[in-house]
């Protein structure tokens, strides 16, 4: 909440806003009007508190000035992104909504398409932090070669909810001061042990979002849970990844192969575990790709097609079974409409979802079956959204999970080695109402302490302060 001030700090804000926004004030013609307001205003009230003075030095952009812009400086949000239906756009403008409500001073941009020409404006001006969603826009440069965020004042953060080595063109270029913030604990040490232009890495996961009812139906009764299991992930055909892996294992002569029937014995790893542990069977290779290196850094990202088809020959066995089992579920999106599942009865089918129709479909759920991306150790907003809508989350685990719920009490797991389970796991559910509800109930009470906005924007604000301490 924001701090309750004195009428001539009130006073000096203002002035000091007229100041920052000044262009802004000019482009619309406001800004003598506004102007003459403060003048009257410090006649008035403030002439004894020198508030004419002040006024003045804040229109100069002086010391003064700097002083007033280091305390009430704000946190620039690049917004805009369209990628996954709008899933980023989403993730920024709701923790910018969410630090404003705490009272911070927050600008929104979009930097995607035509509107990068515009980014110039900000240049040179200070923020409290700049903070982007898996956004390119940290590693633009100008025509000289030099960071383009090298001109604003501030930290920068980059959100990122990938595995860091798909996203090495994010990391391996950007501005002199560059943080991010990831959903994952591993994700933490592998960025600060392979990207060494990061300043620091902190955990903020997205957070979720709490279903408001829009009809006069749901507002008097509630939404009605009349969706058994919903799967609300897409199905990607692994061998379609084929001729990509087999080019990888060209270039790396042999080592995506043996990386590929690595991970698929041992799908508990994670991908640089793995690689590390293949390595170890090849003659030489331990040498020539060292654990920390940069070699070993780019020859996970050379053999990322076998992630990829590893990750959806796991998810594959587990929808397999589903289909098998008779159970219903119901599916979203174009990738269950064609190839495999196409005329899978018991695949109810319904179009792609946007953030805030998939919050409504977590409502209707009595379960919701979660298939990591192999984040073994993170968080996802699927998951914030099942507990804070009162759907049971079926997952396979992580850390994160282990460590801020109780398996089994907040949430149900399955083992991805063991897919033939998961048909059971789900029937067992629904043959049980008392167990879902308790389950659901309890899950919601945590959720939504842990995983709301509110609590990503507290935590923001306190990642912020540390990189200010170590200045």
């Amino acid at each position: 909440m924001a701090n309750i001030r004195s009428a001539f700090d009130e006073f000096k804000f203002n002035a000091y806003m007229l100041s920052r926004y000044r262009d802004d004030y000019r482009a619309d013609g406001s800004f003598d009007v506004s102007c003459k307001a403060l003048i009257e205003k410090a006649q008035k009230s403030f002439k004894d508190e020198g508030g004419i003075e002040f006024l003045s030095e804040m229109l100069k952009q002086g010391e003064l000035y700097q002083e007033m812009d280091k305390a009430h400086c704000p946190i620039l949000i690049y917004v805009g992104d369209p990628i996954c239906y709008g899933v980023l756009d989403h993730f920024a403008t709701s923790l910018g909504y969410a630090l404003d409500a705490m009272g911070e001073l927050v600008e929104f941009f979009d930097p995607n398409g035509d509107n990068l020409k515009y980014i110039s404006k900000y240049a040179g001006k200070r923020y409290r932090a700049i903070v982007g969603v898996q956004t390119f826009v940290f590693s633009v440069e100008l025509k000289d070669g030099s960071n383009l965020h090298d001109l604003f004042i501030g930290p920068k953060f980059n959100m990122l909810f990938d595995h860091p080595v798909w996203l090495k063109q994010h990391l391996t270029a950007g501005p002199k001061d560059y943080y991010v913030l990831t959903h994952d604990y591993n994700y933490i040490d592998f960025t600060k042990t392979y990207y060494d232009r990061i300043k620091g890495v902190y955990l903020l996961p997205p957070a979720g979002d709490e279903y408001i009812p829009k009809s006069k139906k749901e507002q008097k009764y509630g939404v009605e849970k009349d969706l058994d299991i919903t799967f609300i992930g897409s199905y990607h055909d692994y061998r379609k990844w084929e001729k990509e892996k087999e080019a990888a294992d060209t270039n790396t002569g042999g080592i995506a192969s043996k990386f590929a029937d690595h991970m698929t014995a041992n799908p508990n790893e994670t991908w640089e575990e793995g690689l590390a542990k293949t390595l170890e069977e090849i003659p030489g290779a331990r040498e020539k790709y060292p654990v920390g290196s940069v070699a070993f850094r780019d020859l996970l990202f050379e053999v990322k097609p076998v992630c990829f088809m590893v990750m959806s020959y796991f998810r594959e066995k587990l929808l397999d079974e589903i289909a098998a089992s008779g159970i219903e579920m119901h599916v979203f999106g174009d990738s269950f409409n064609t190839g495999r599942y196409k005329d899978v009865k018991t695949f109810i089918r319904h179009p792609e979802l946007k953030p805030e129709e998939a919050t409504r479909i977590y409502a209707r759920s009595k379960v919701s079956l979660n298939i990591m991306s192999w984040h073994k150790a993170g968080m996802t907003e699927r998951i914030a959204n099942m507990m804070l809508n009162k759907a049971v989350c079926v997952t396979d685990d992580s850390q994160y999970l282990a460590e801020n719920y109780m398996q089994g009490n907040d949430y149900v797991v399955f083992d991805i080695t063991k897919p033939k389970e998961l048909p059971e796991i789900l029937k067992g559910l629904l043959e049980d109402p008392e167990r879902m509800k308790k389950i659901s109930d309890i899950a919601y009470e945590k959720a939504s302490i842990k995983e709301v906005w509110k609590r990503r924007a507290e935590e923001l604000l306190r990642i912020i302060k540390r990189t200010e301490s170590t200045k």
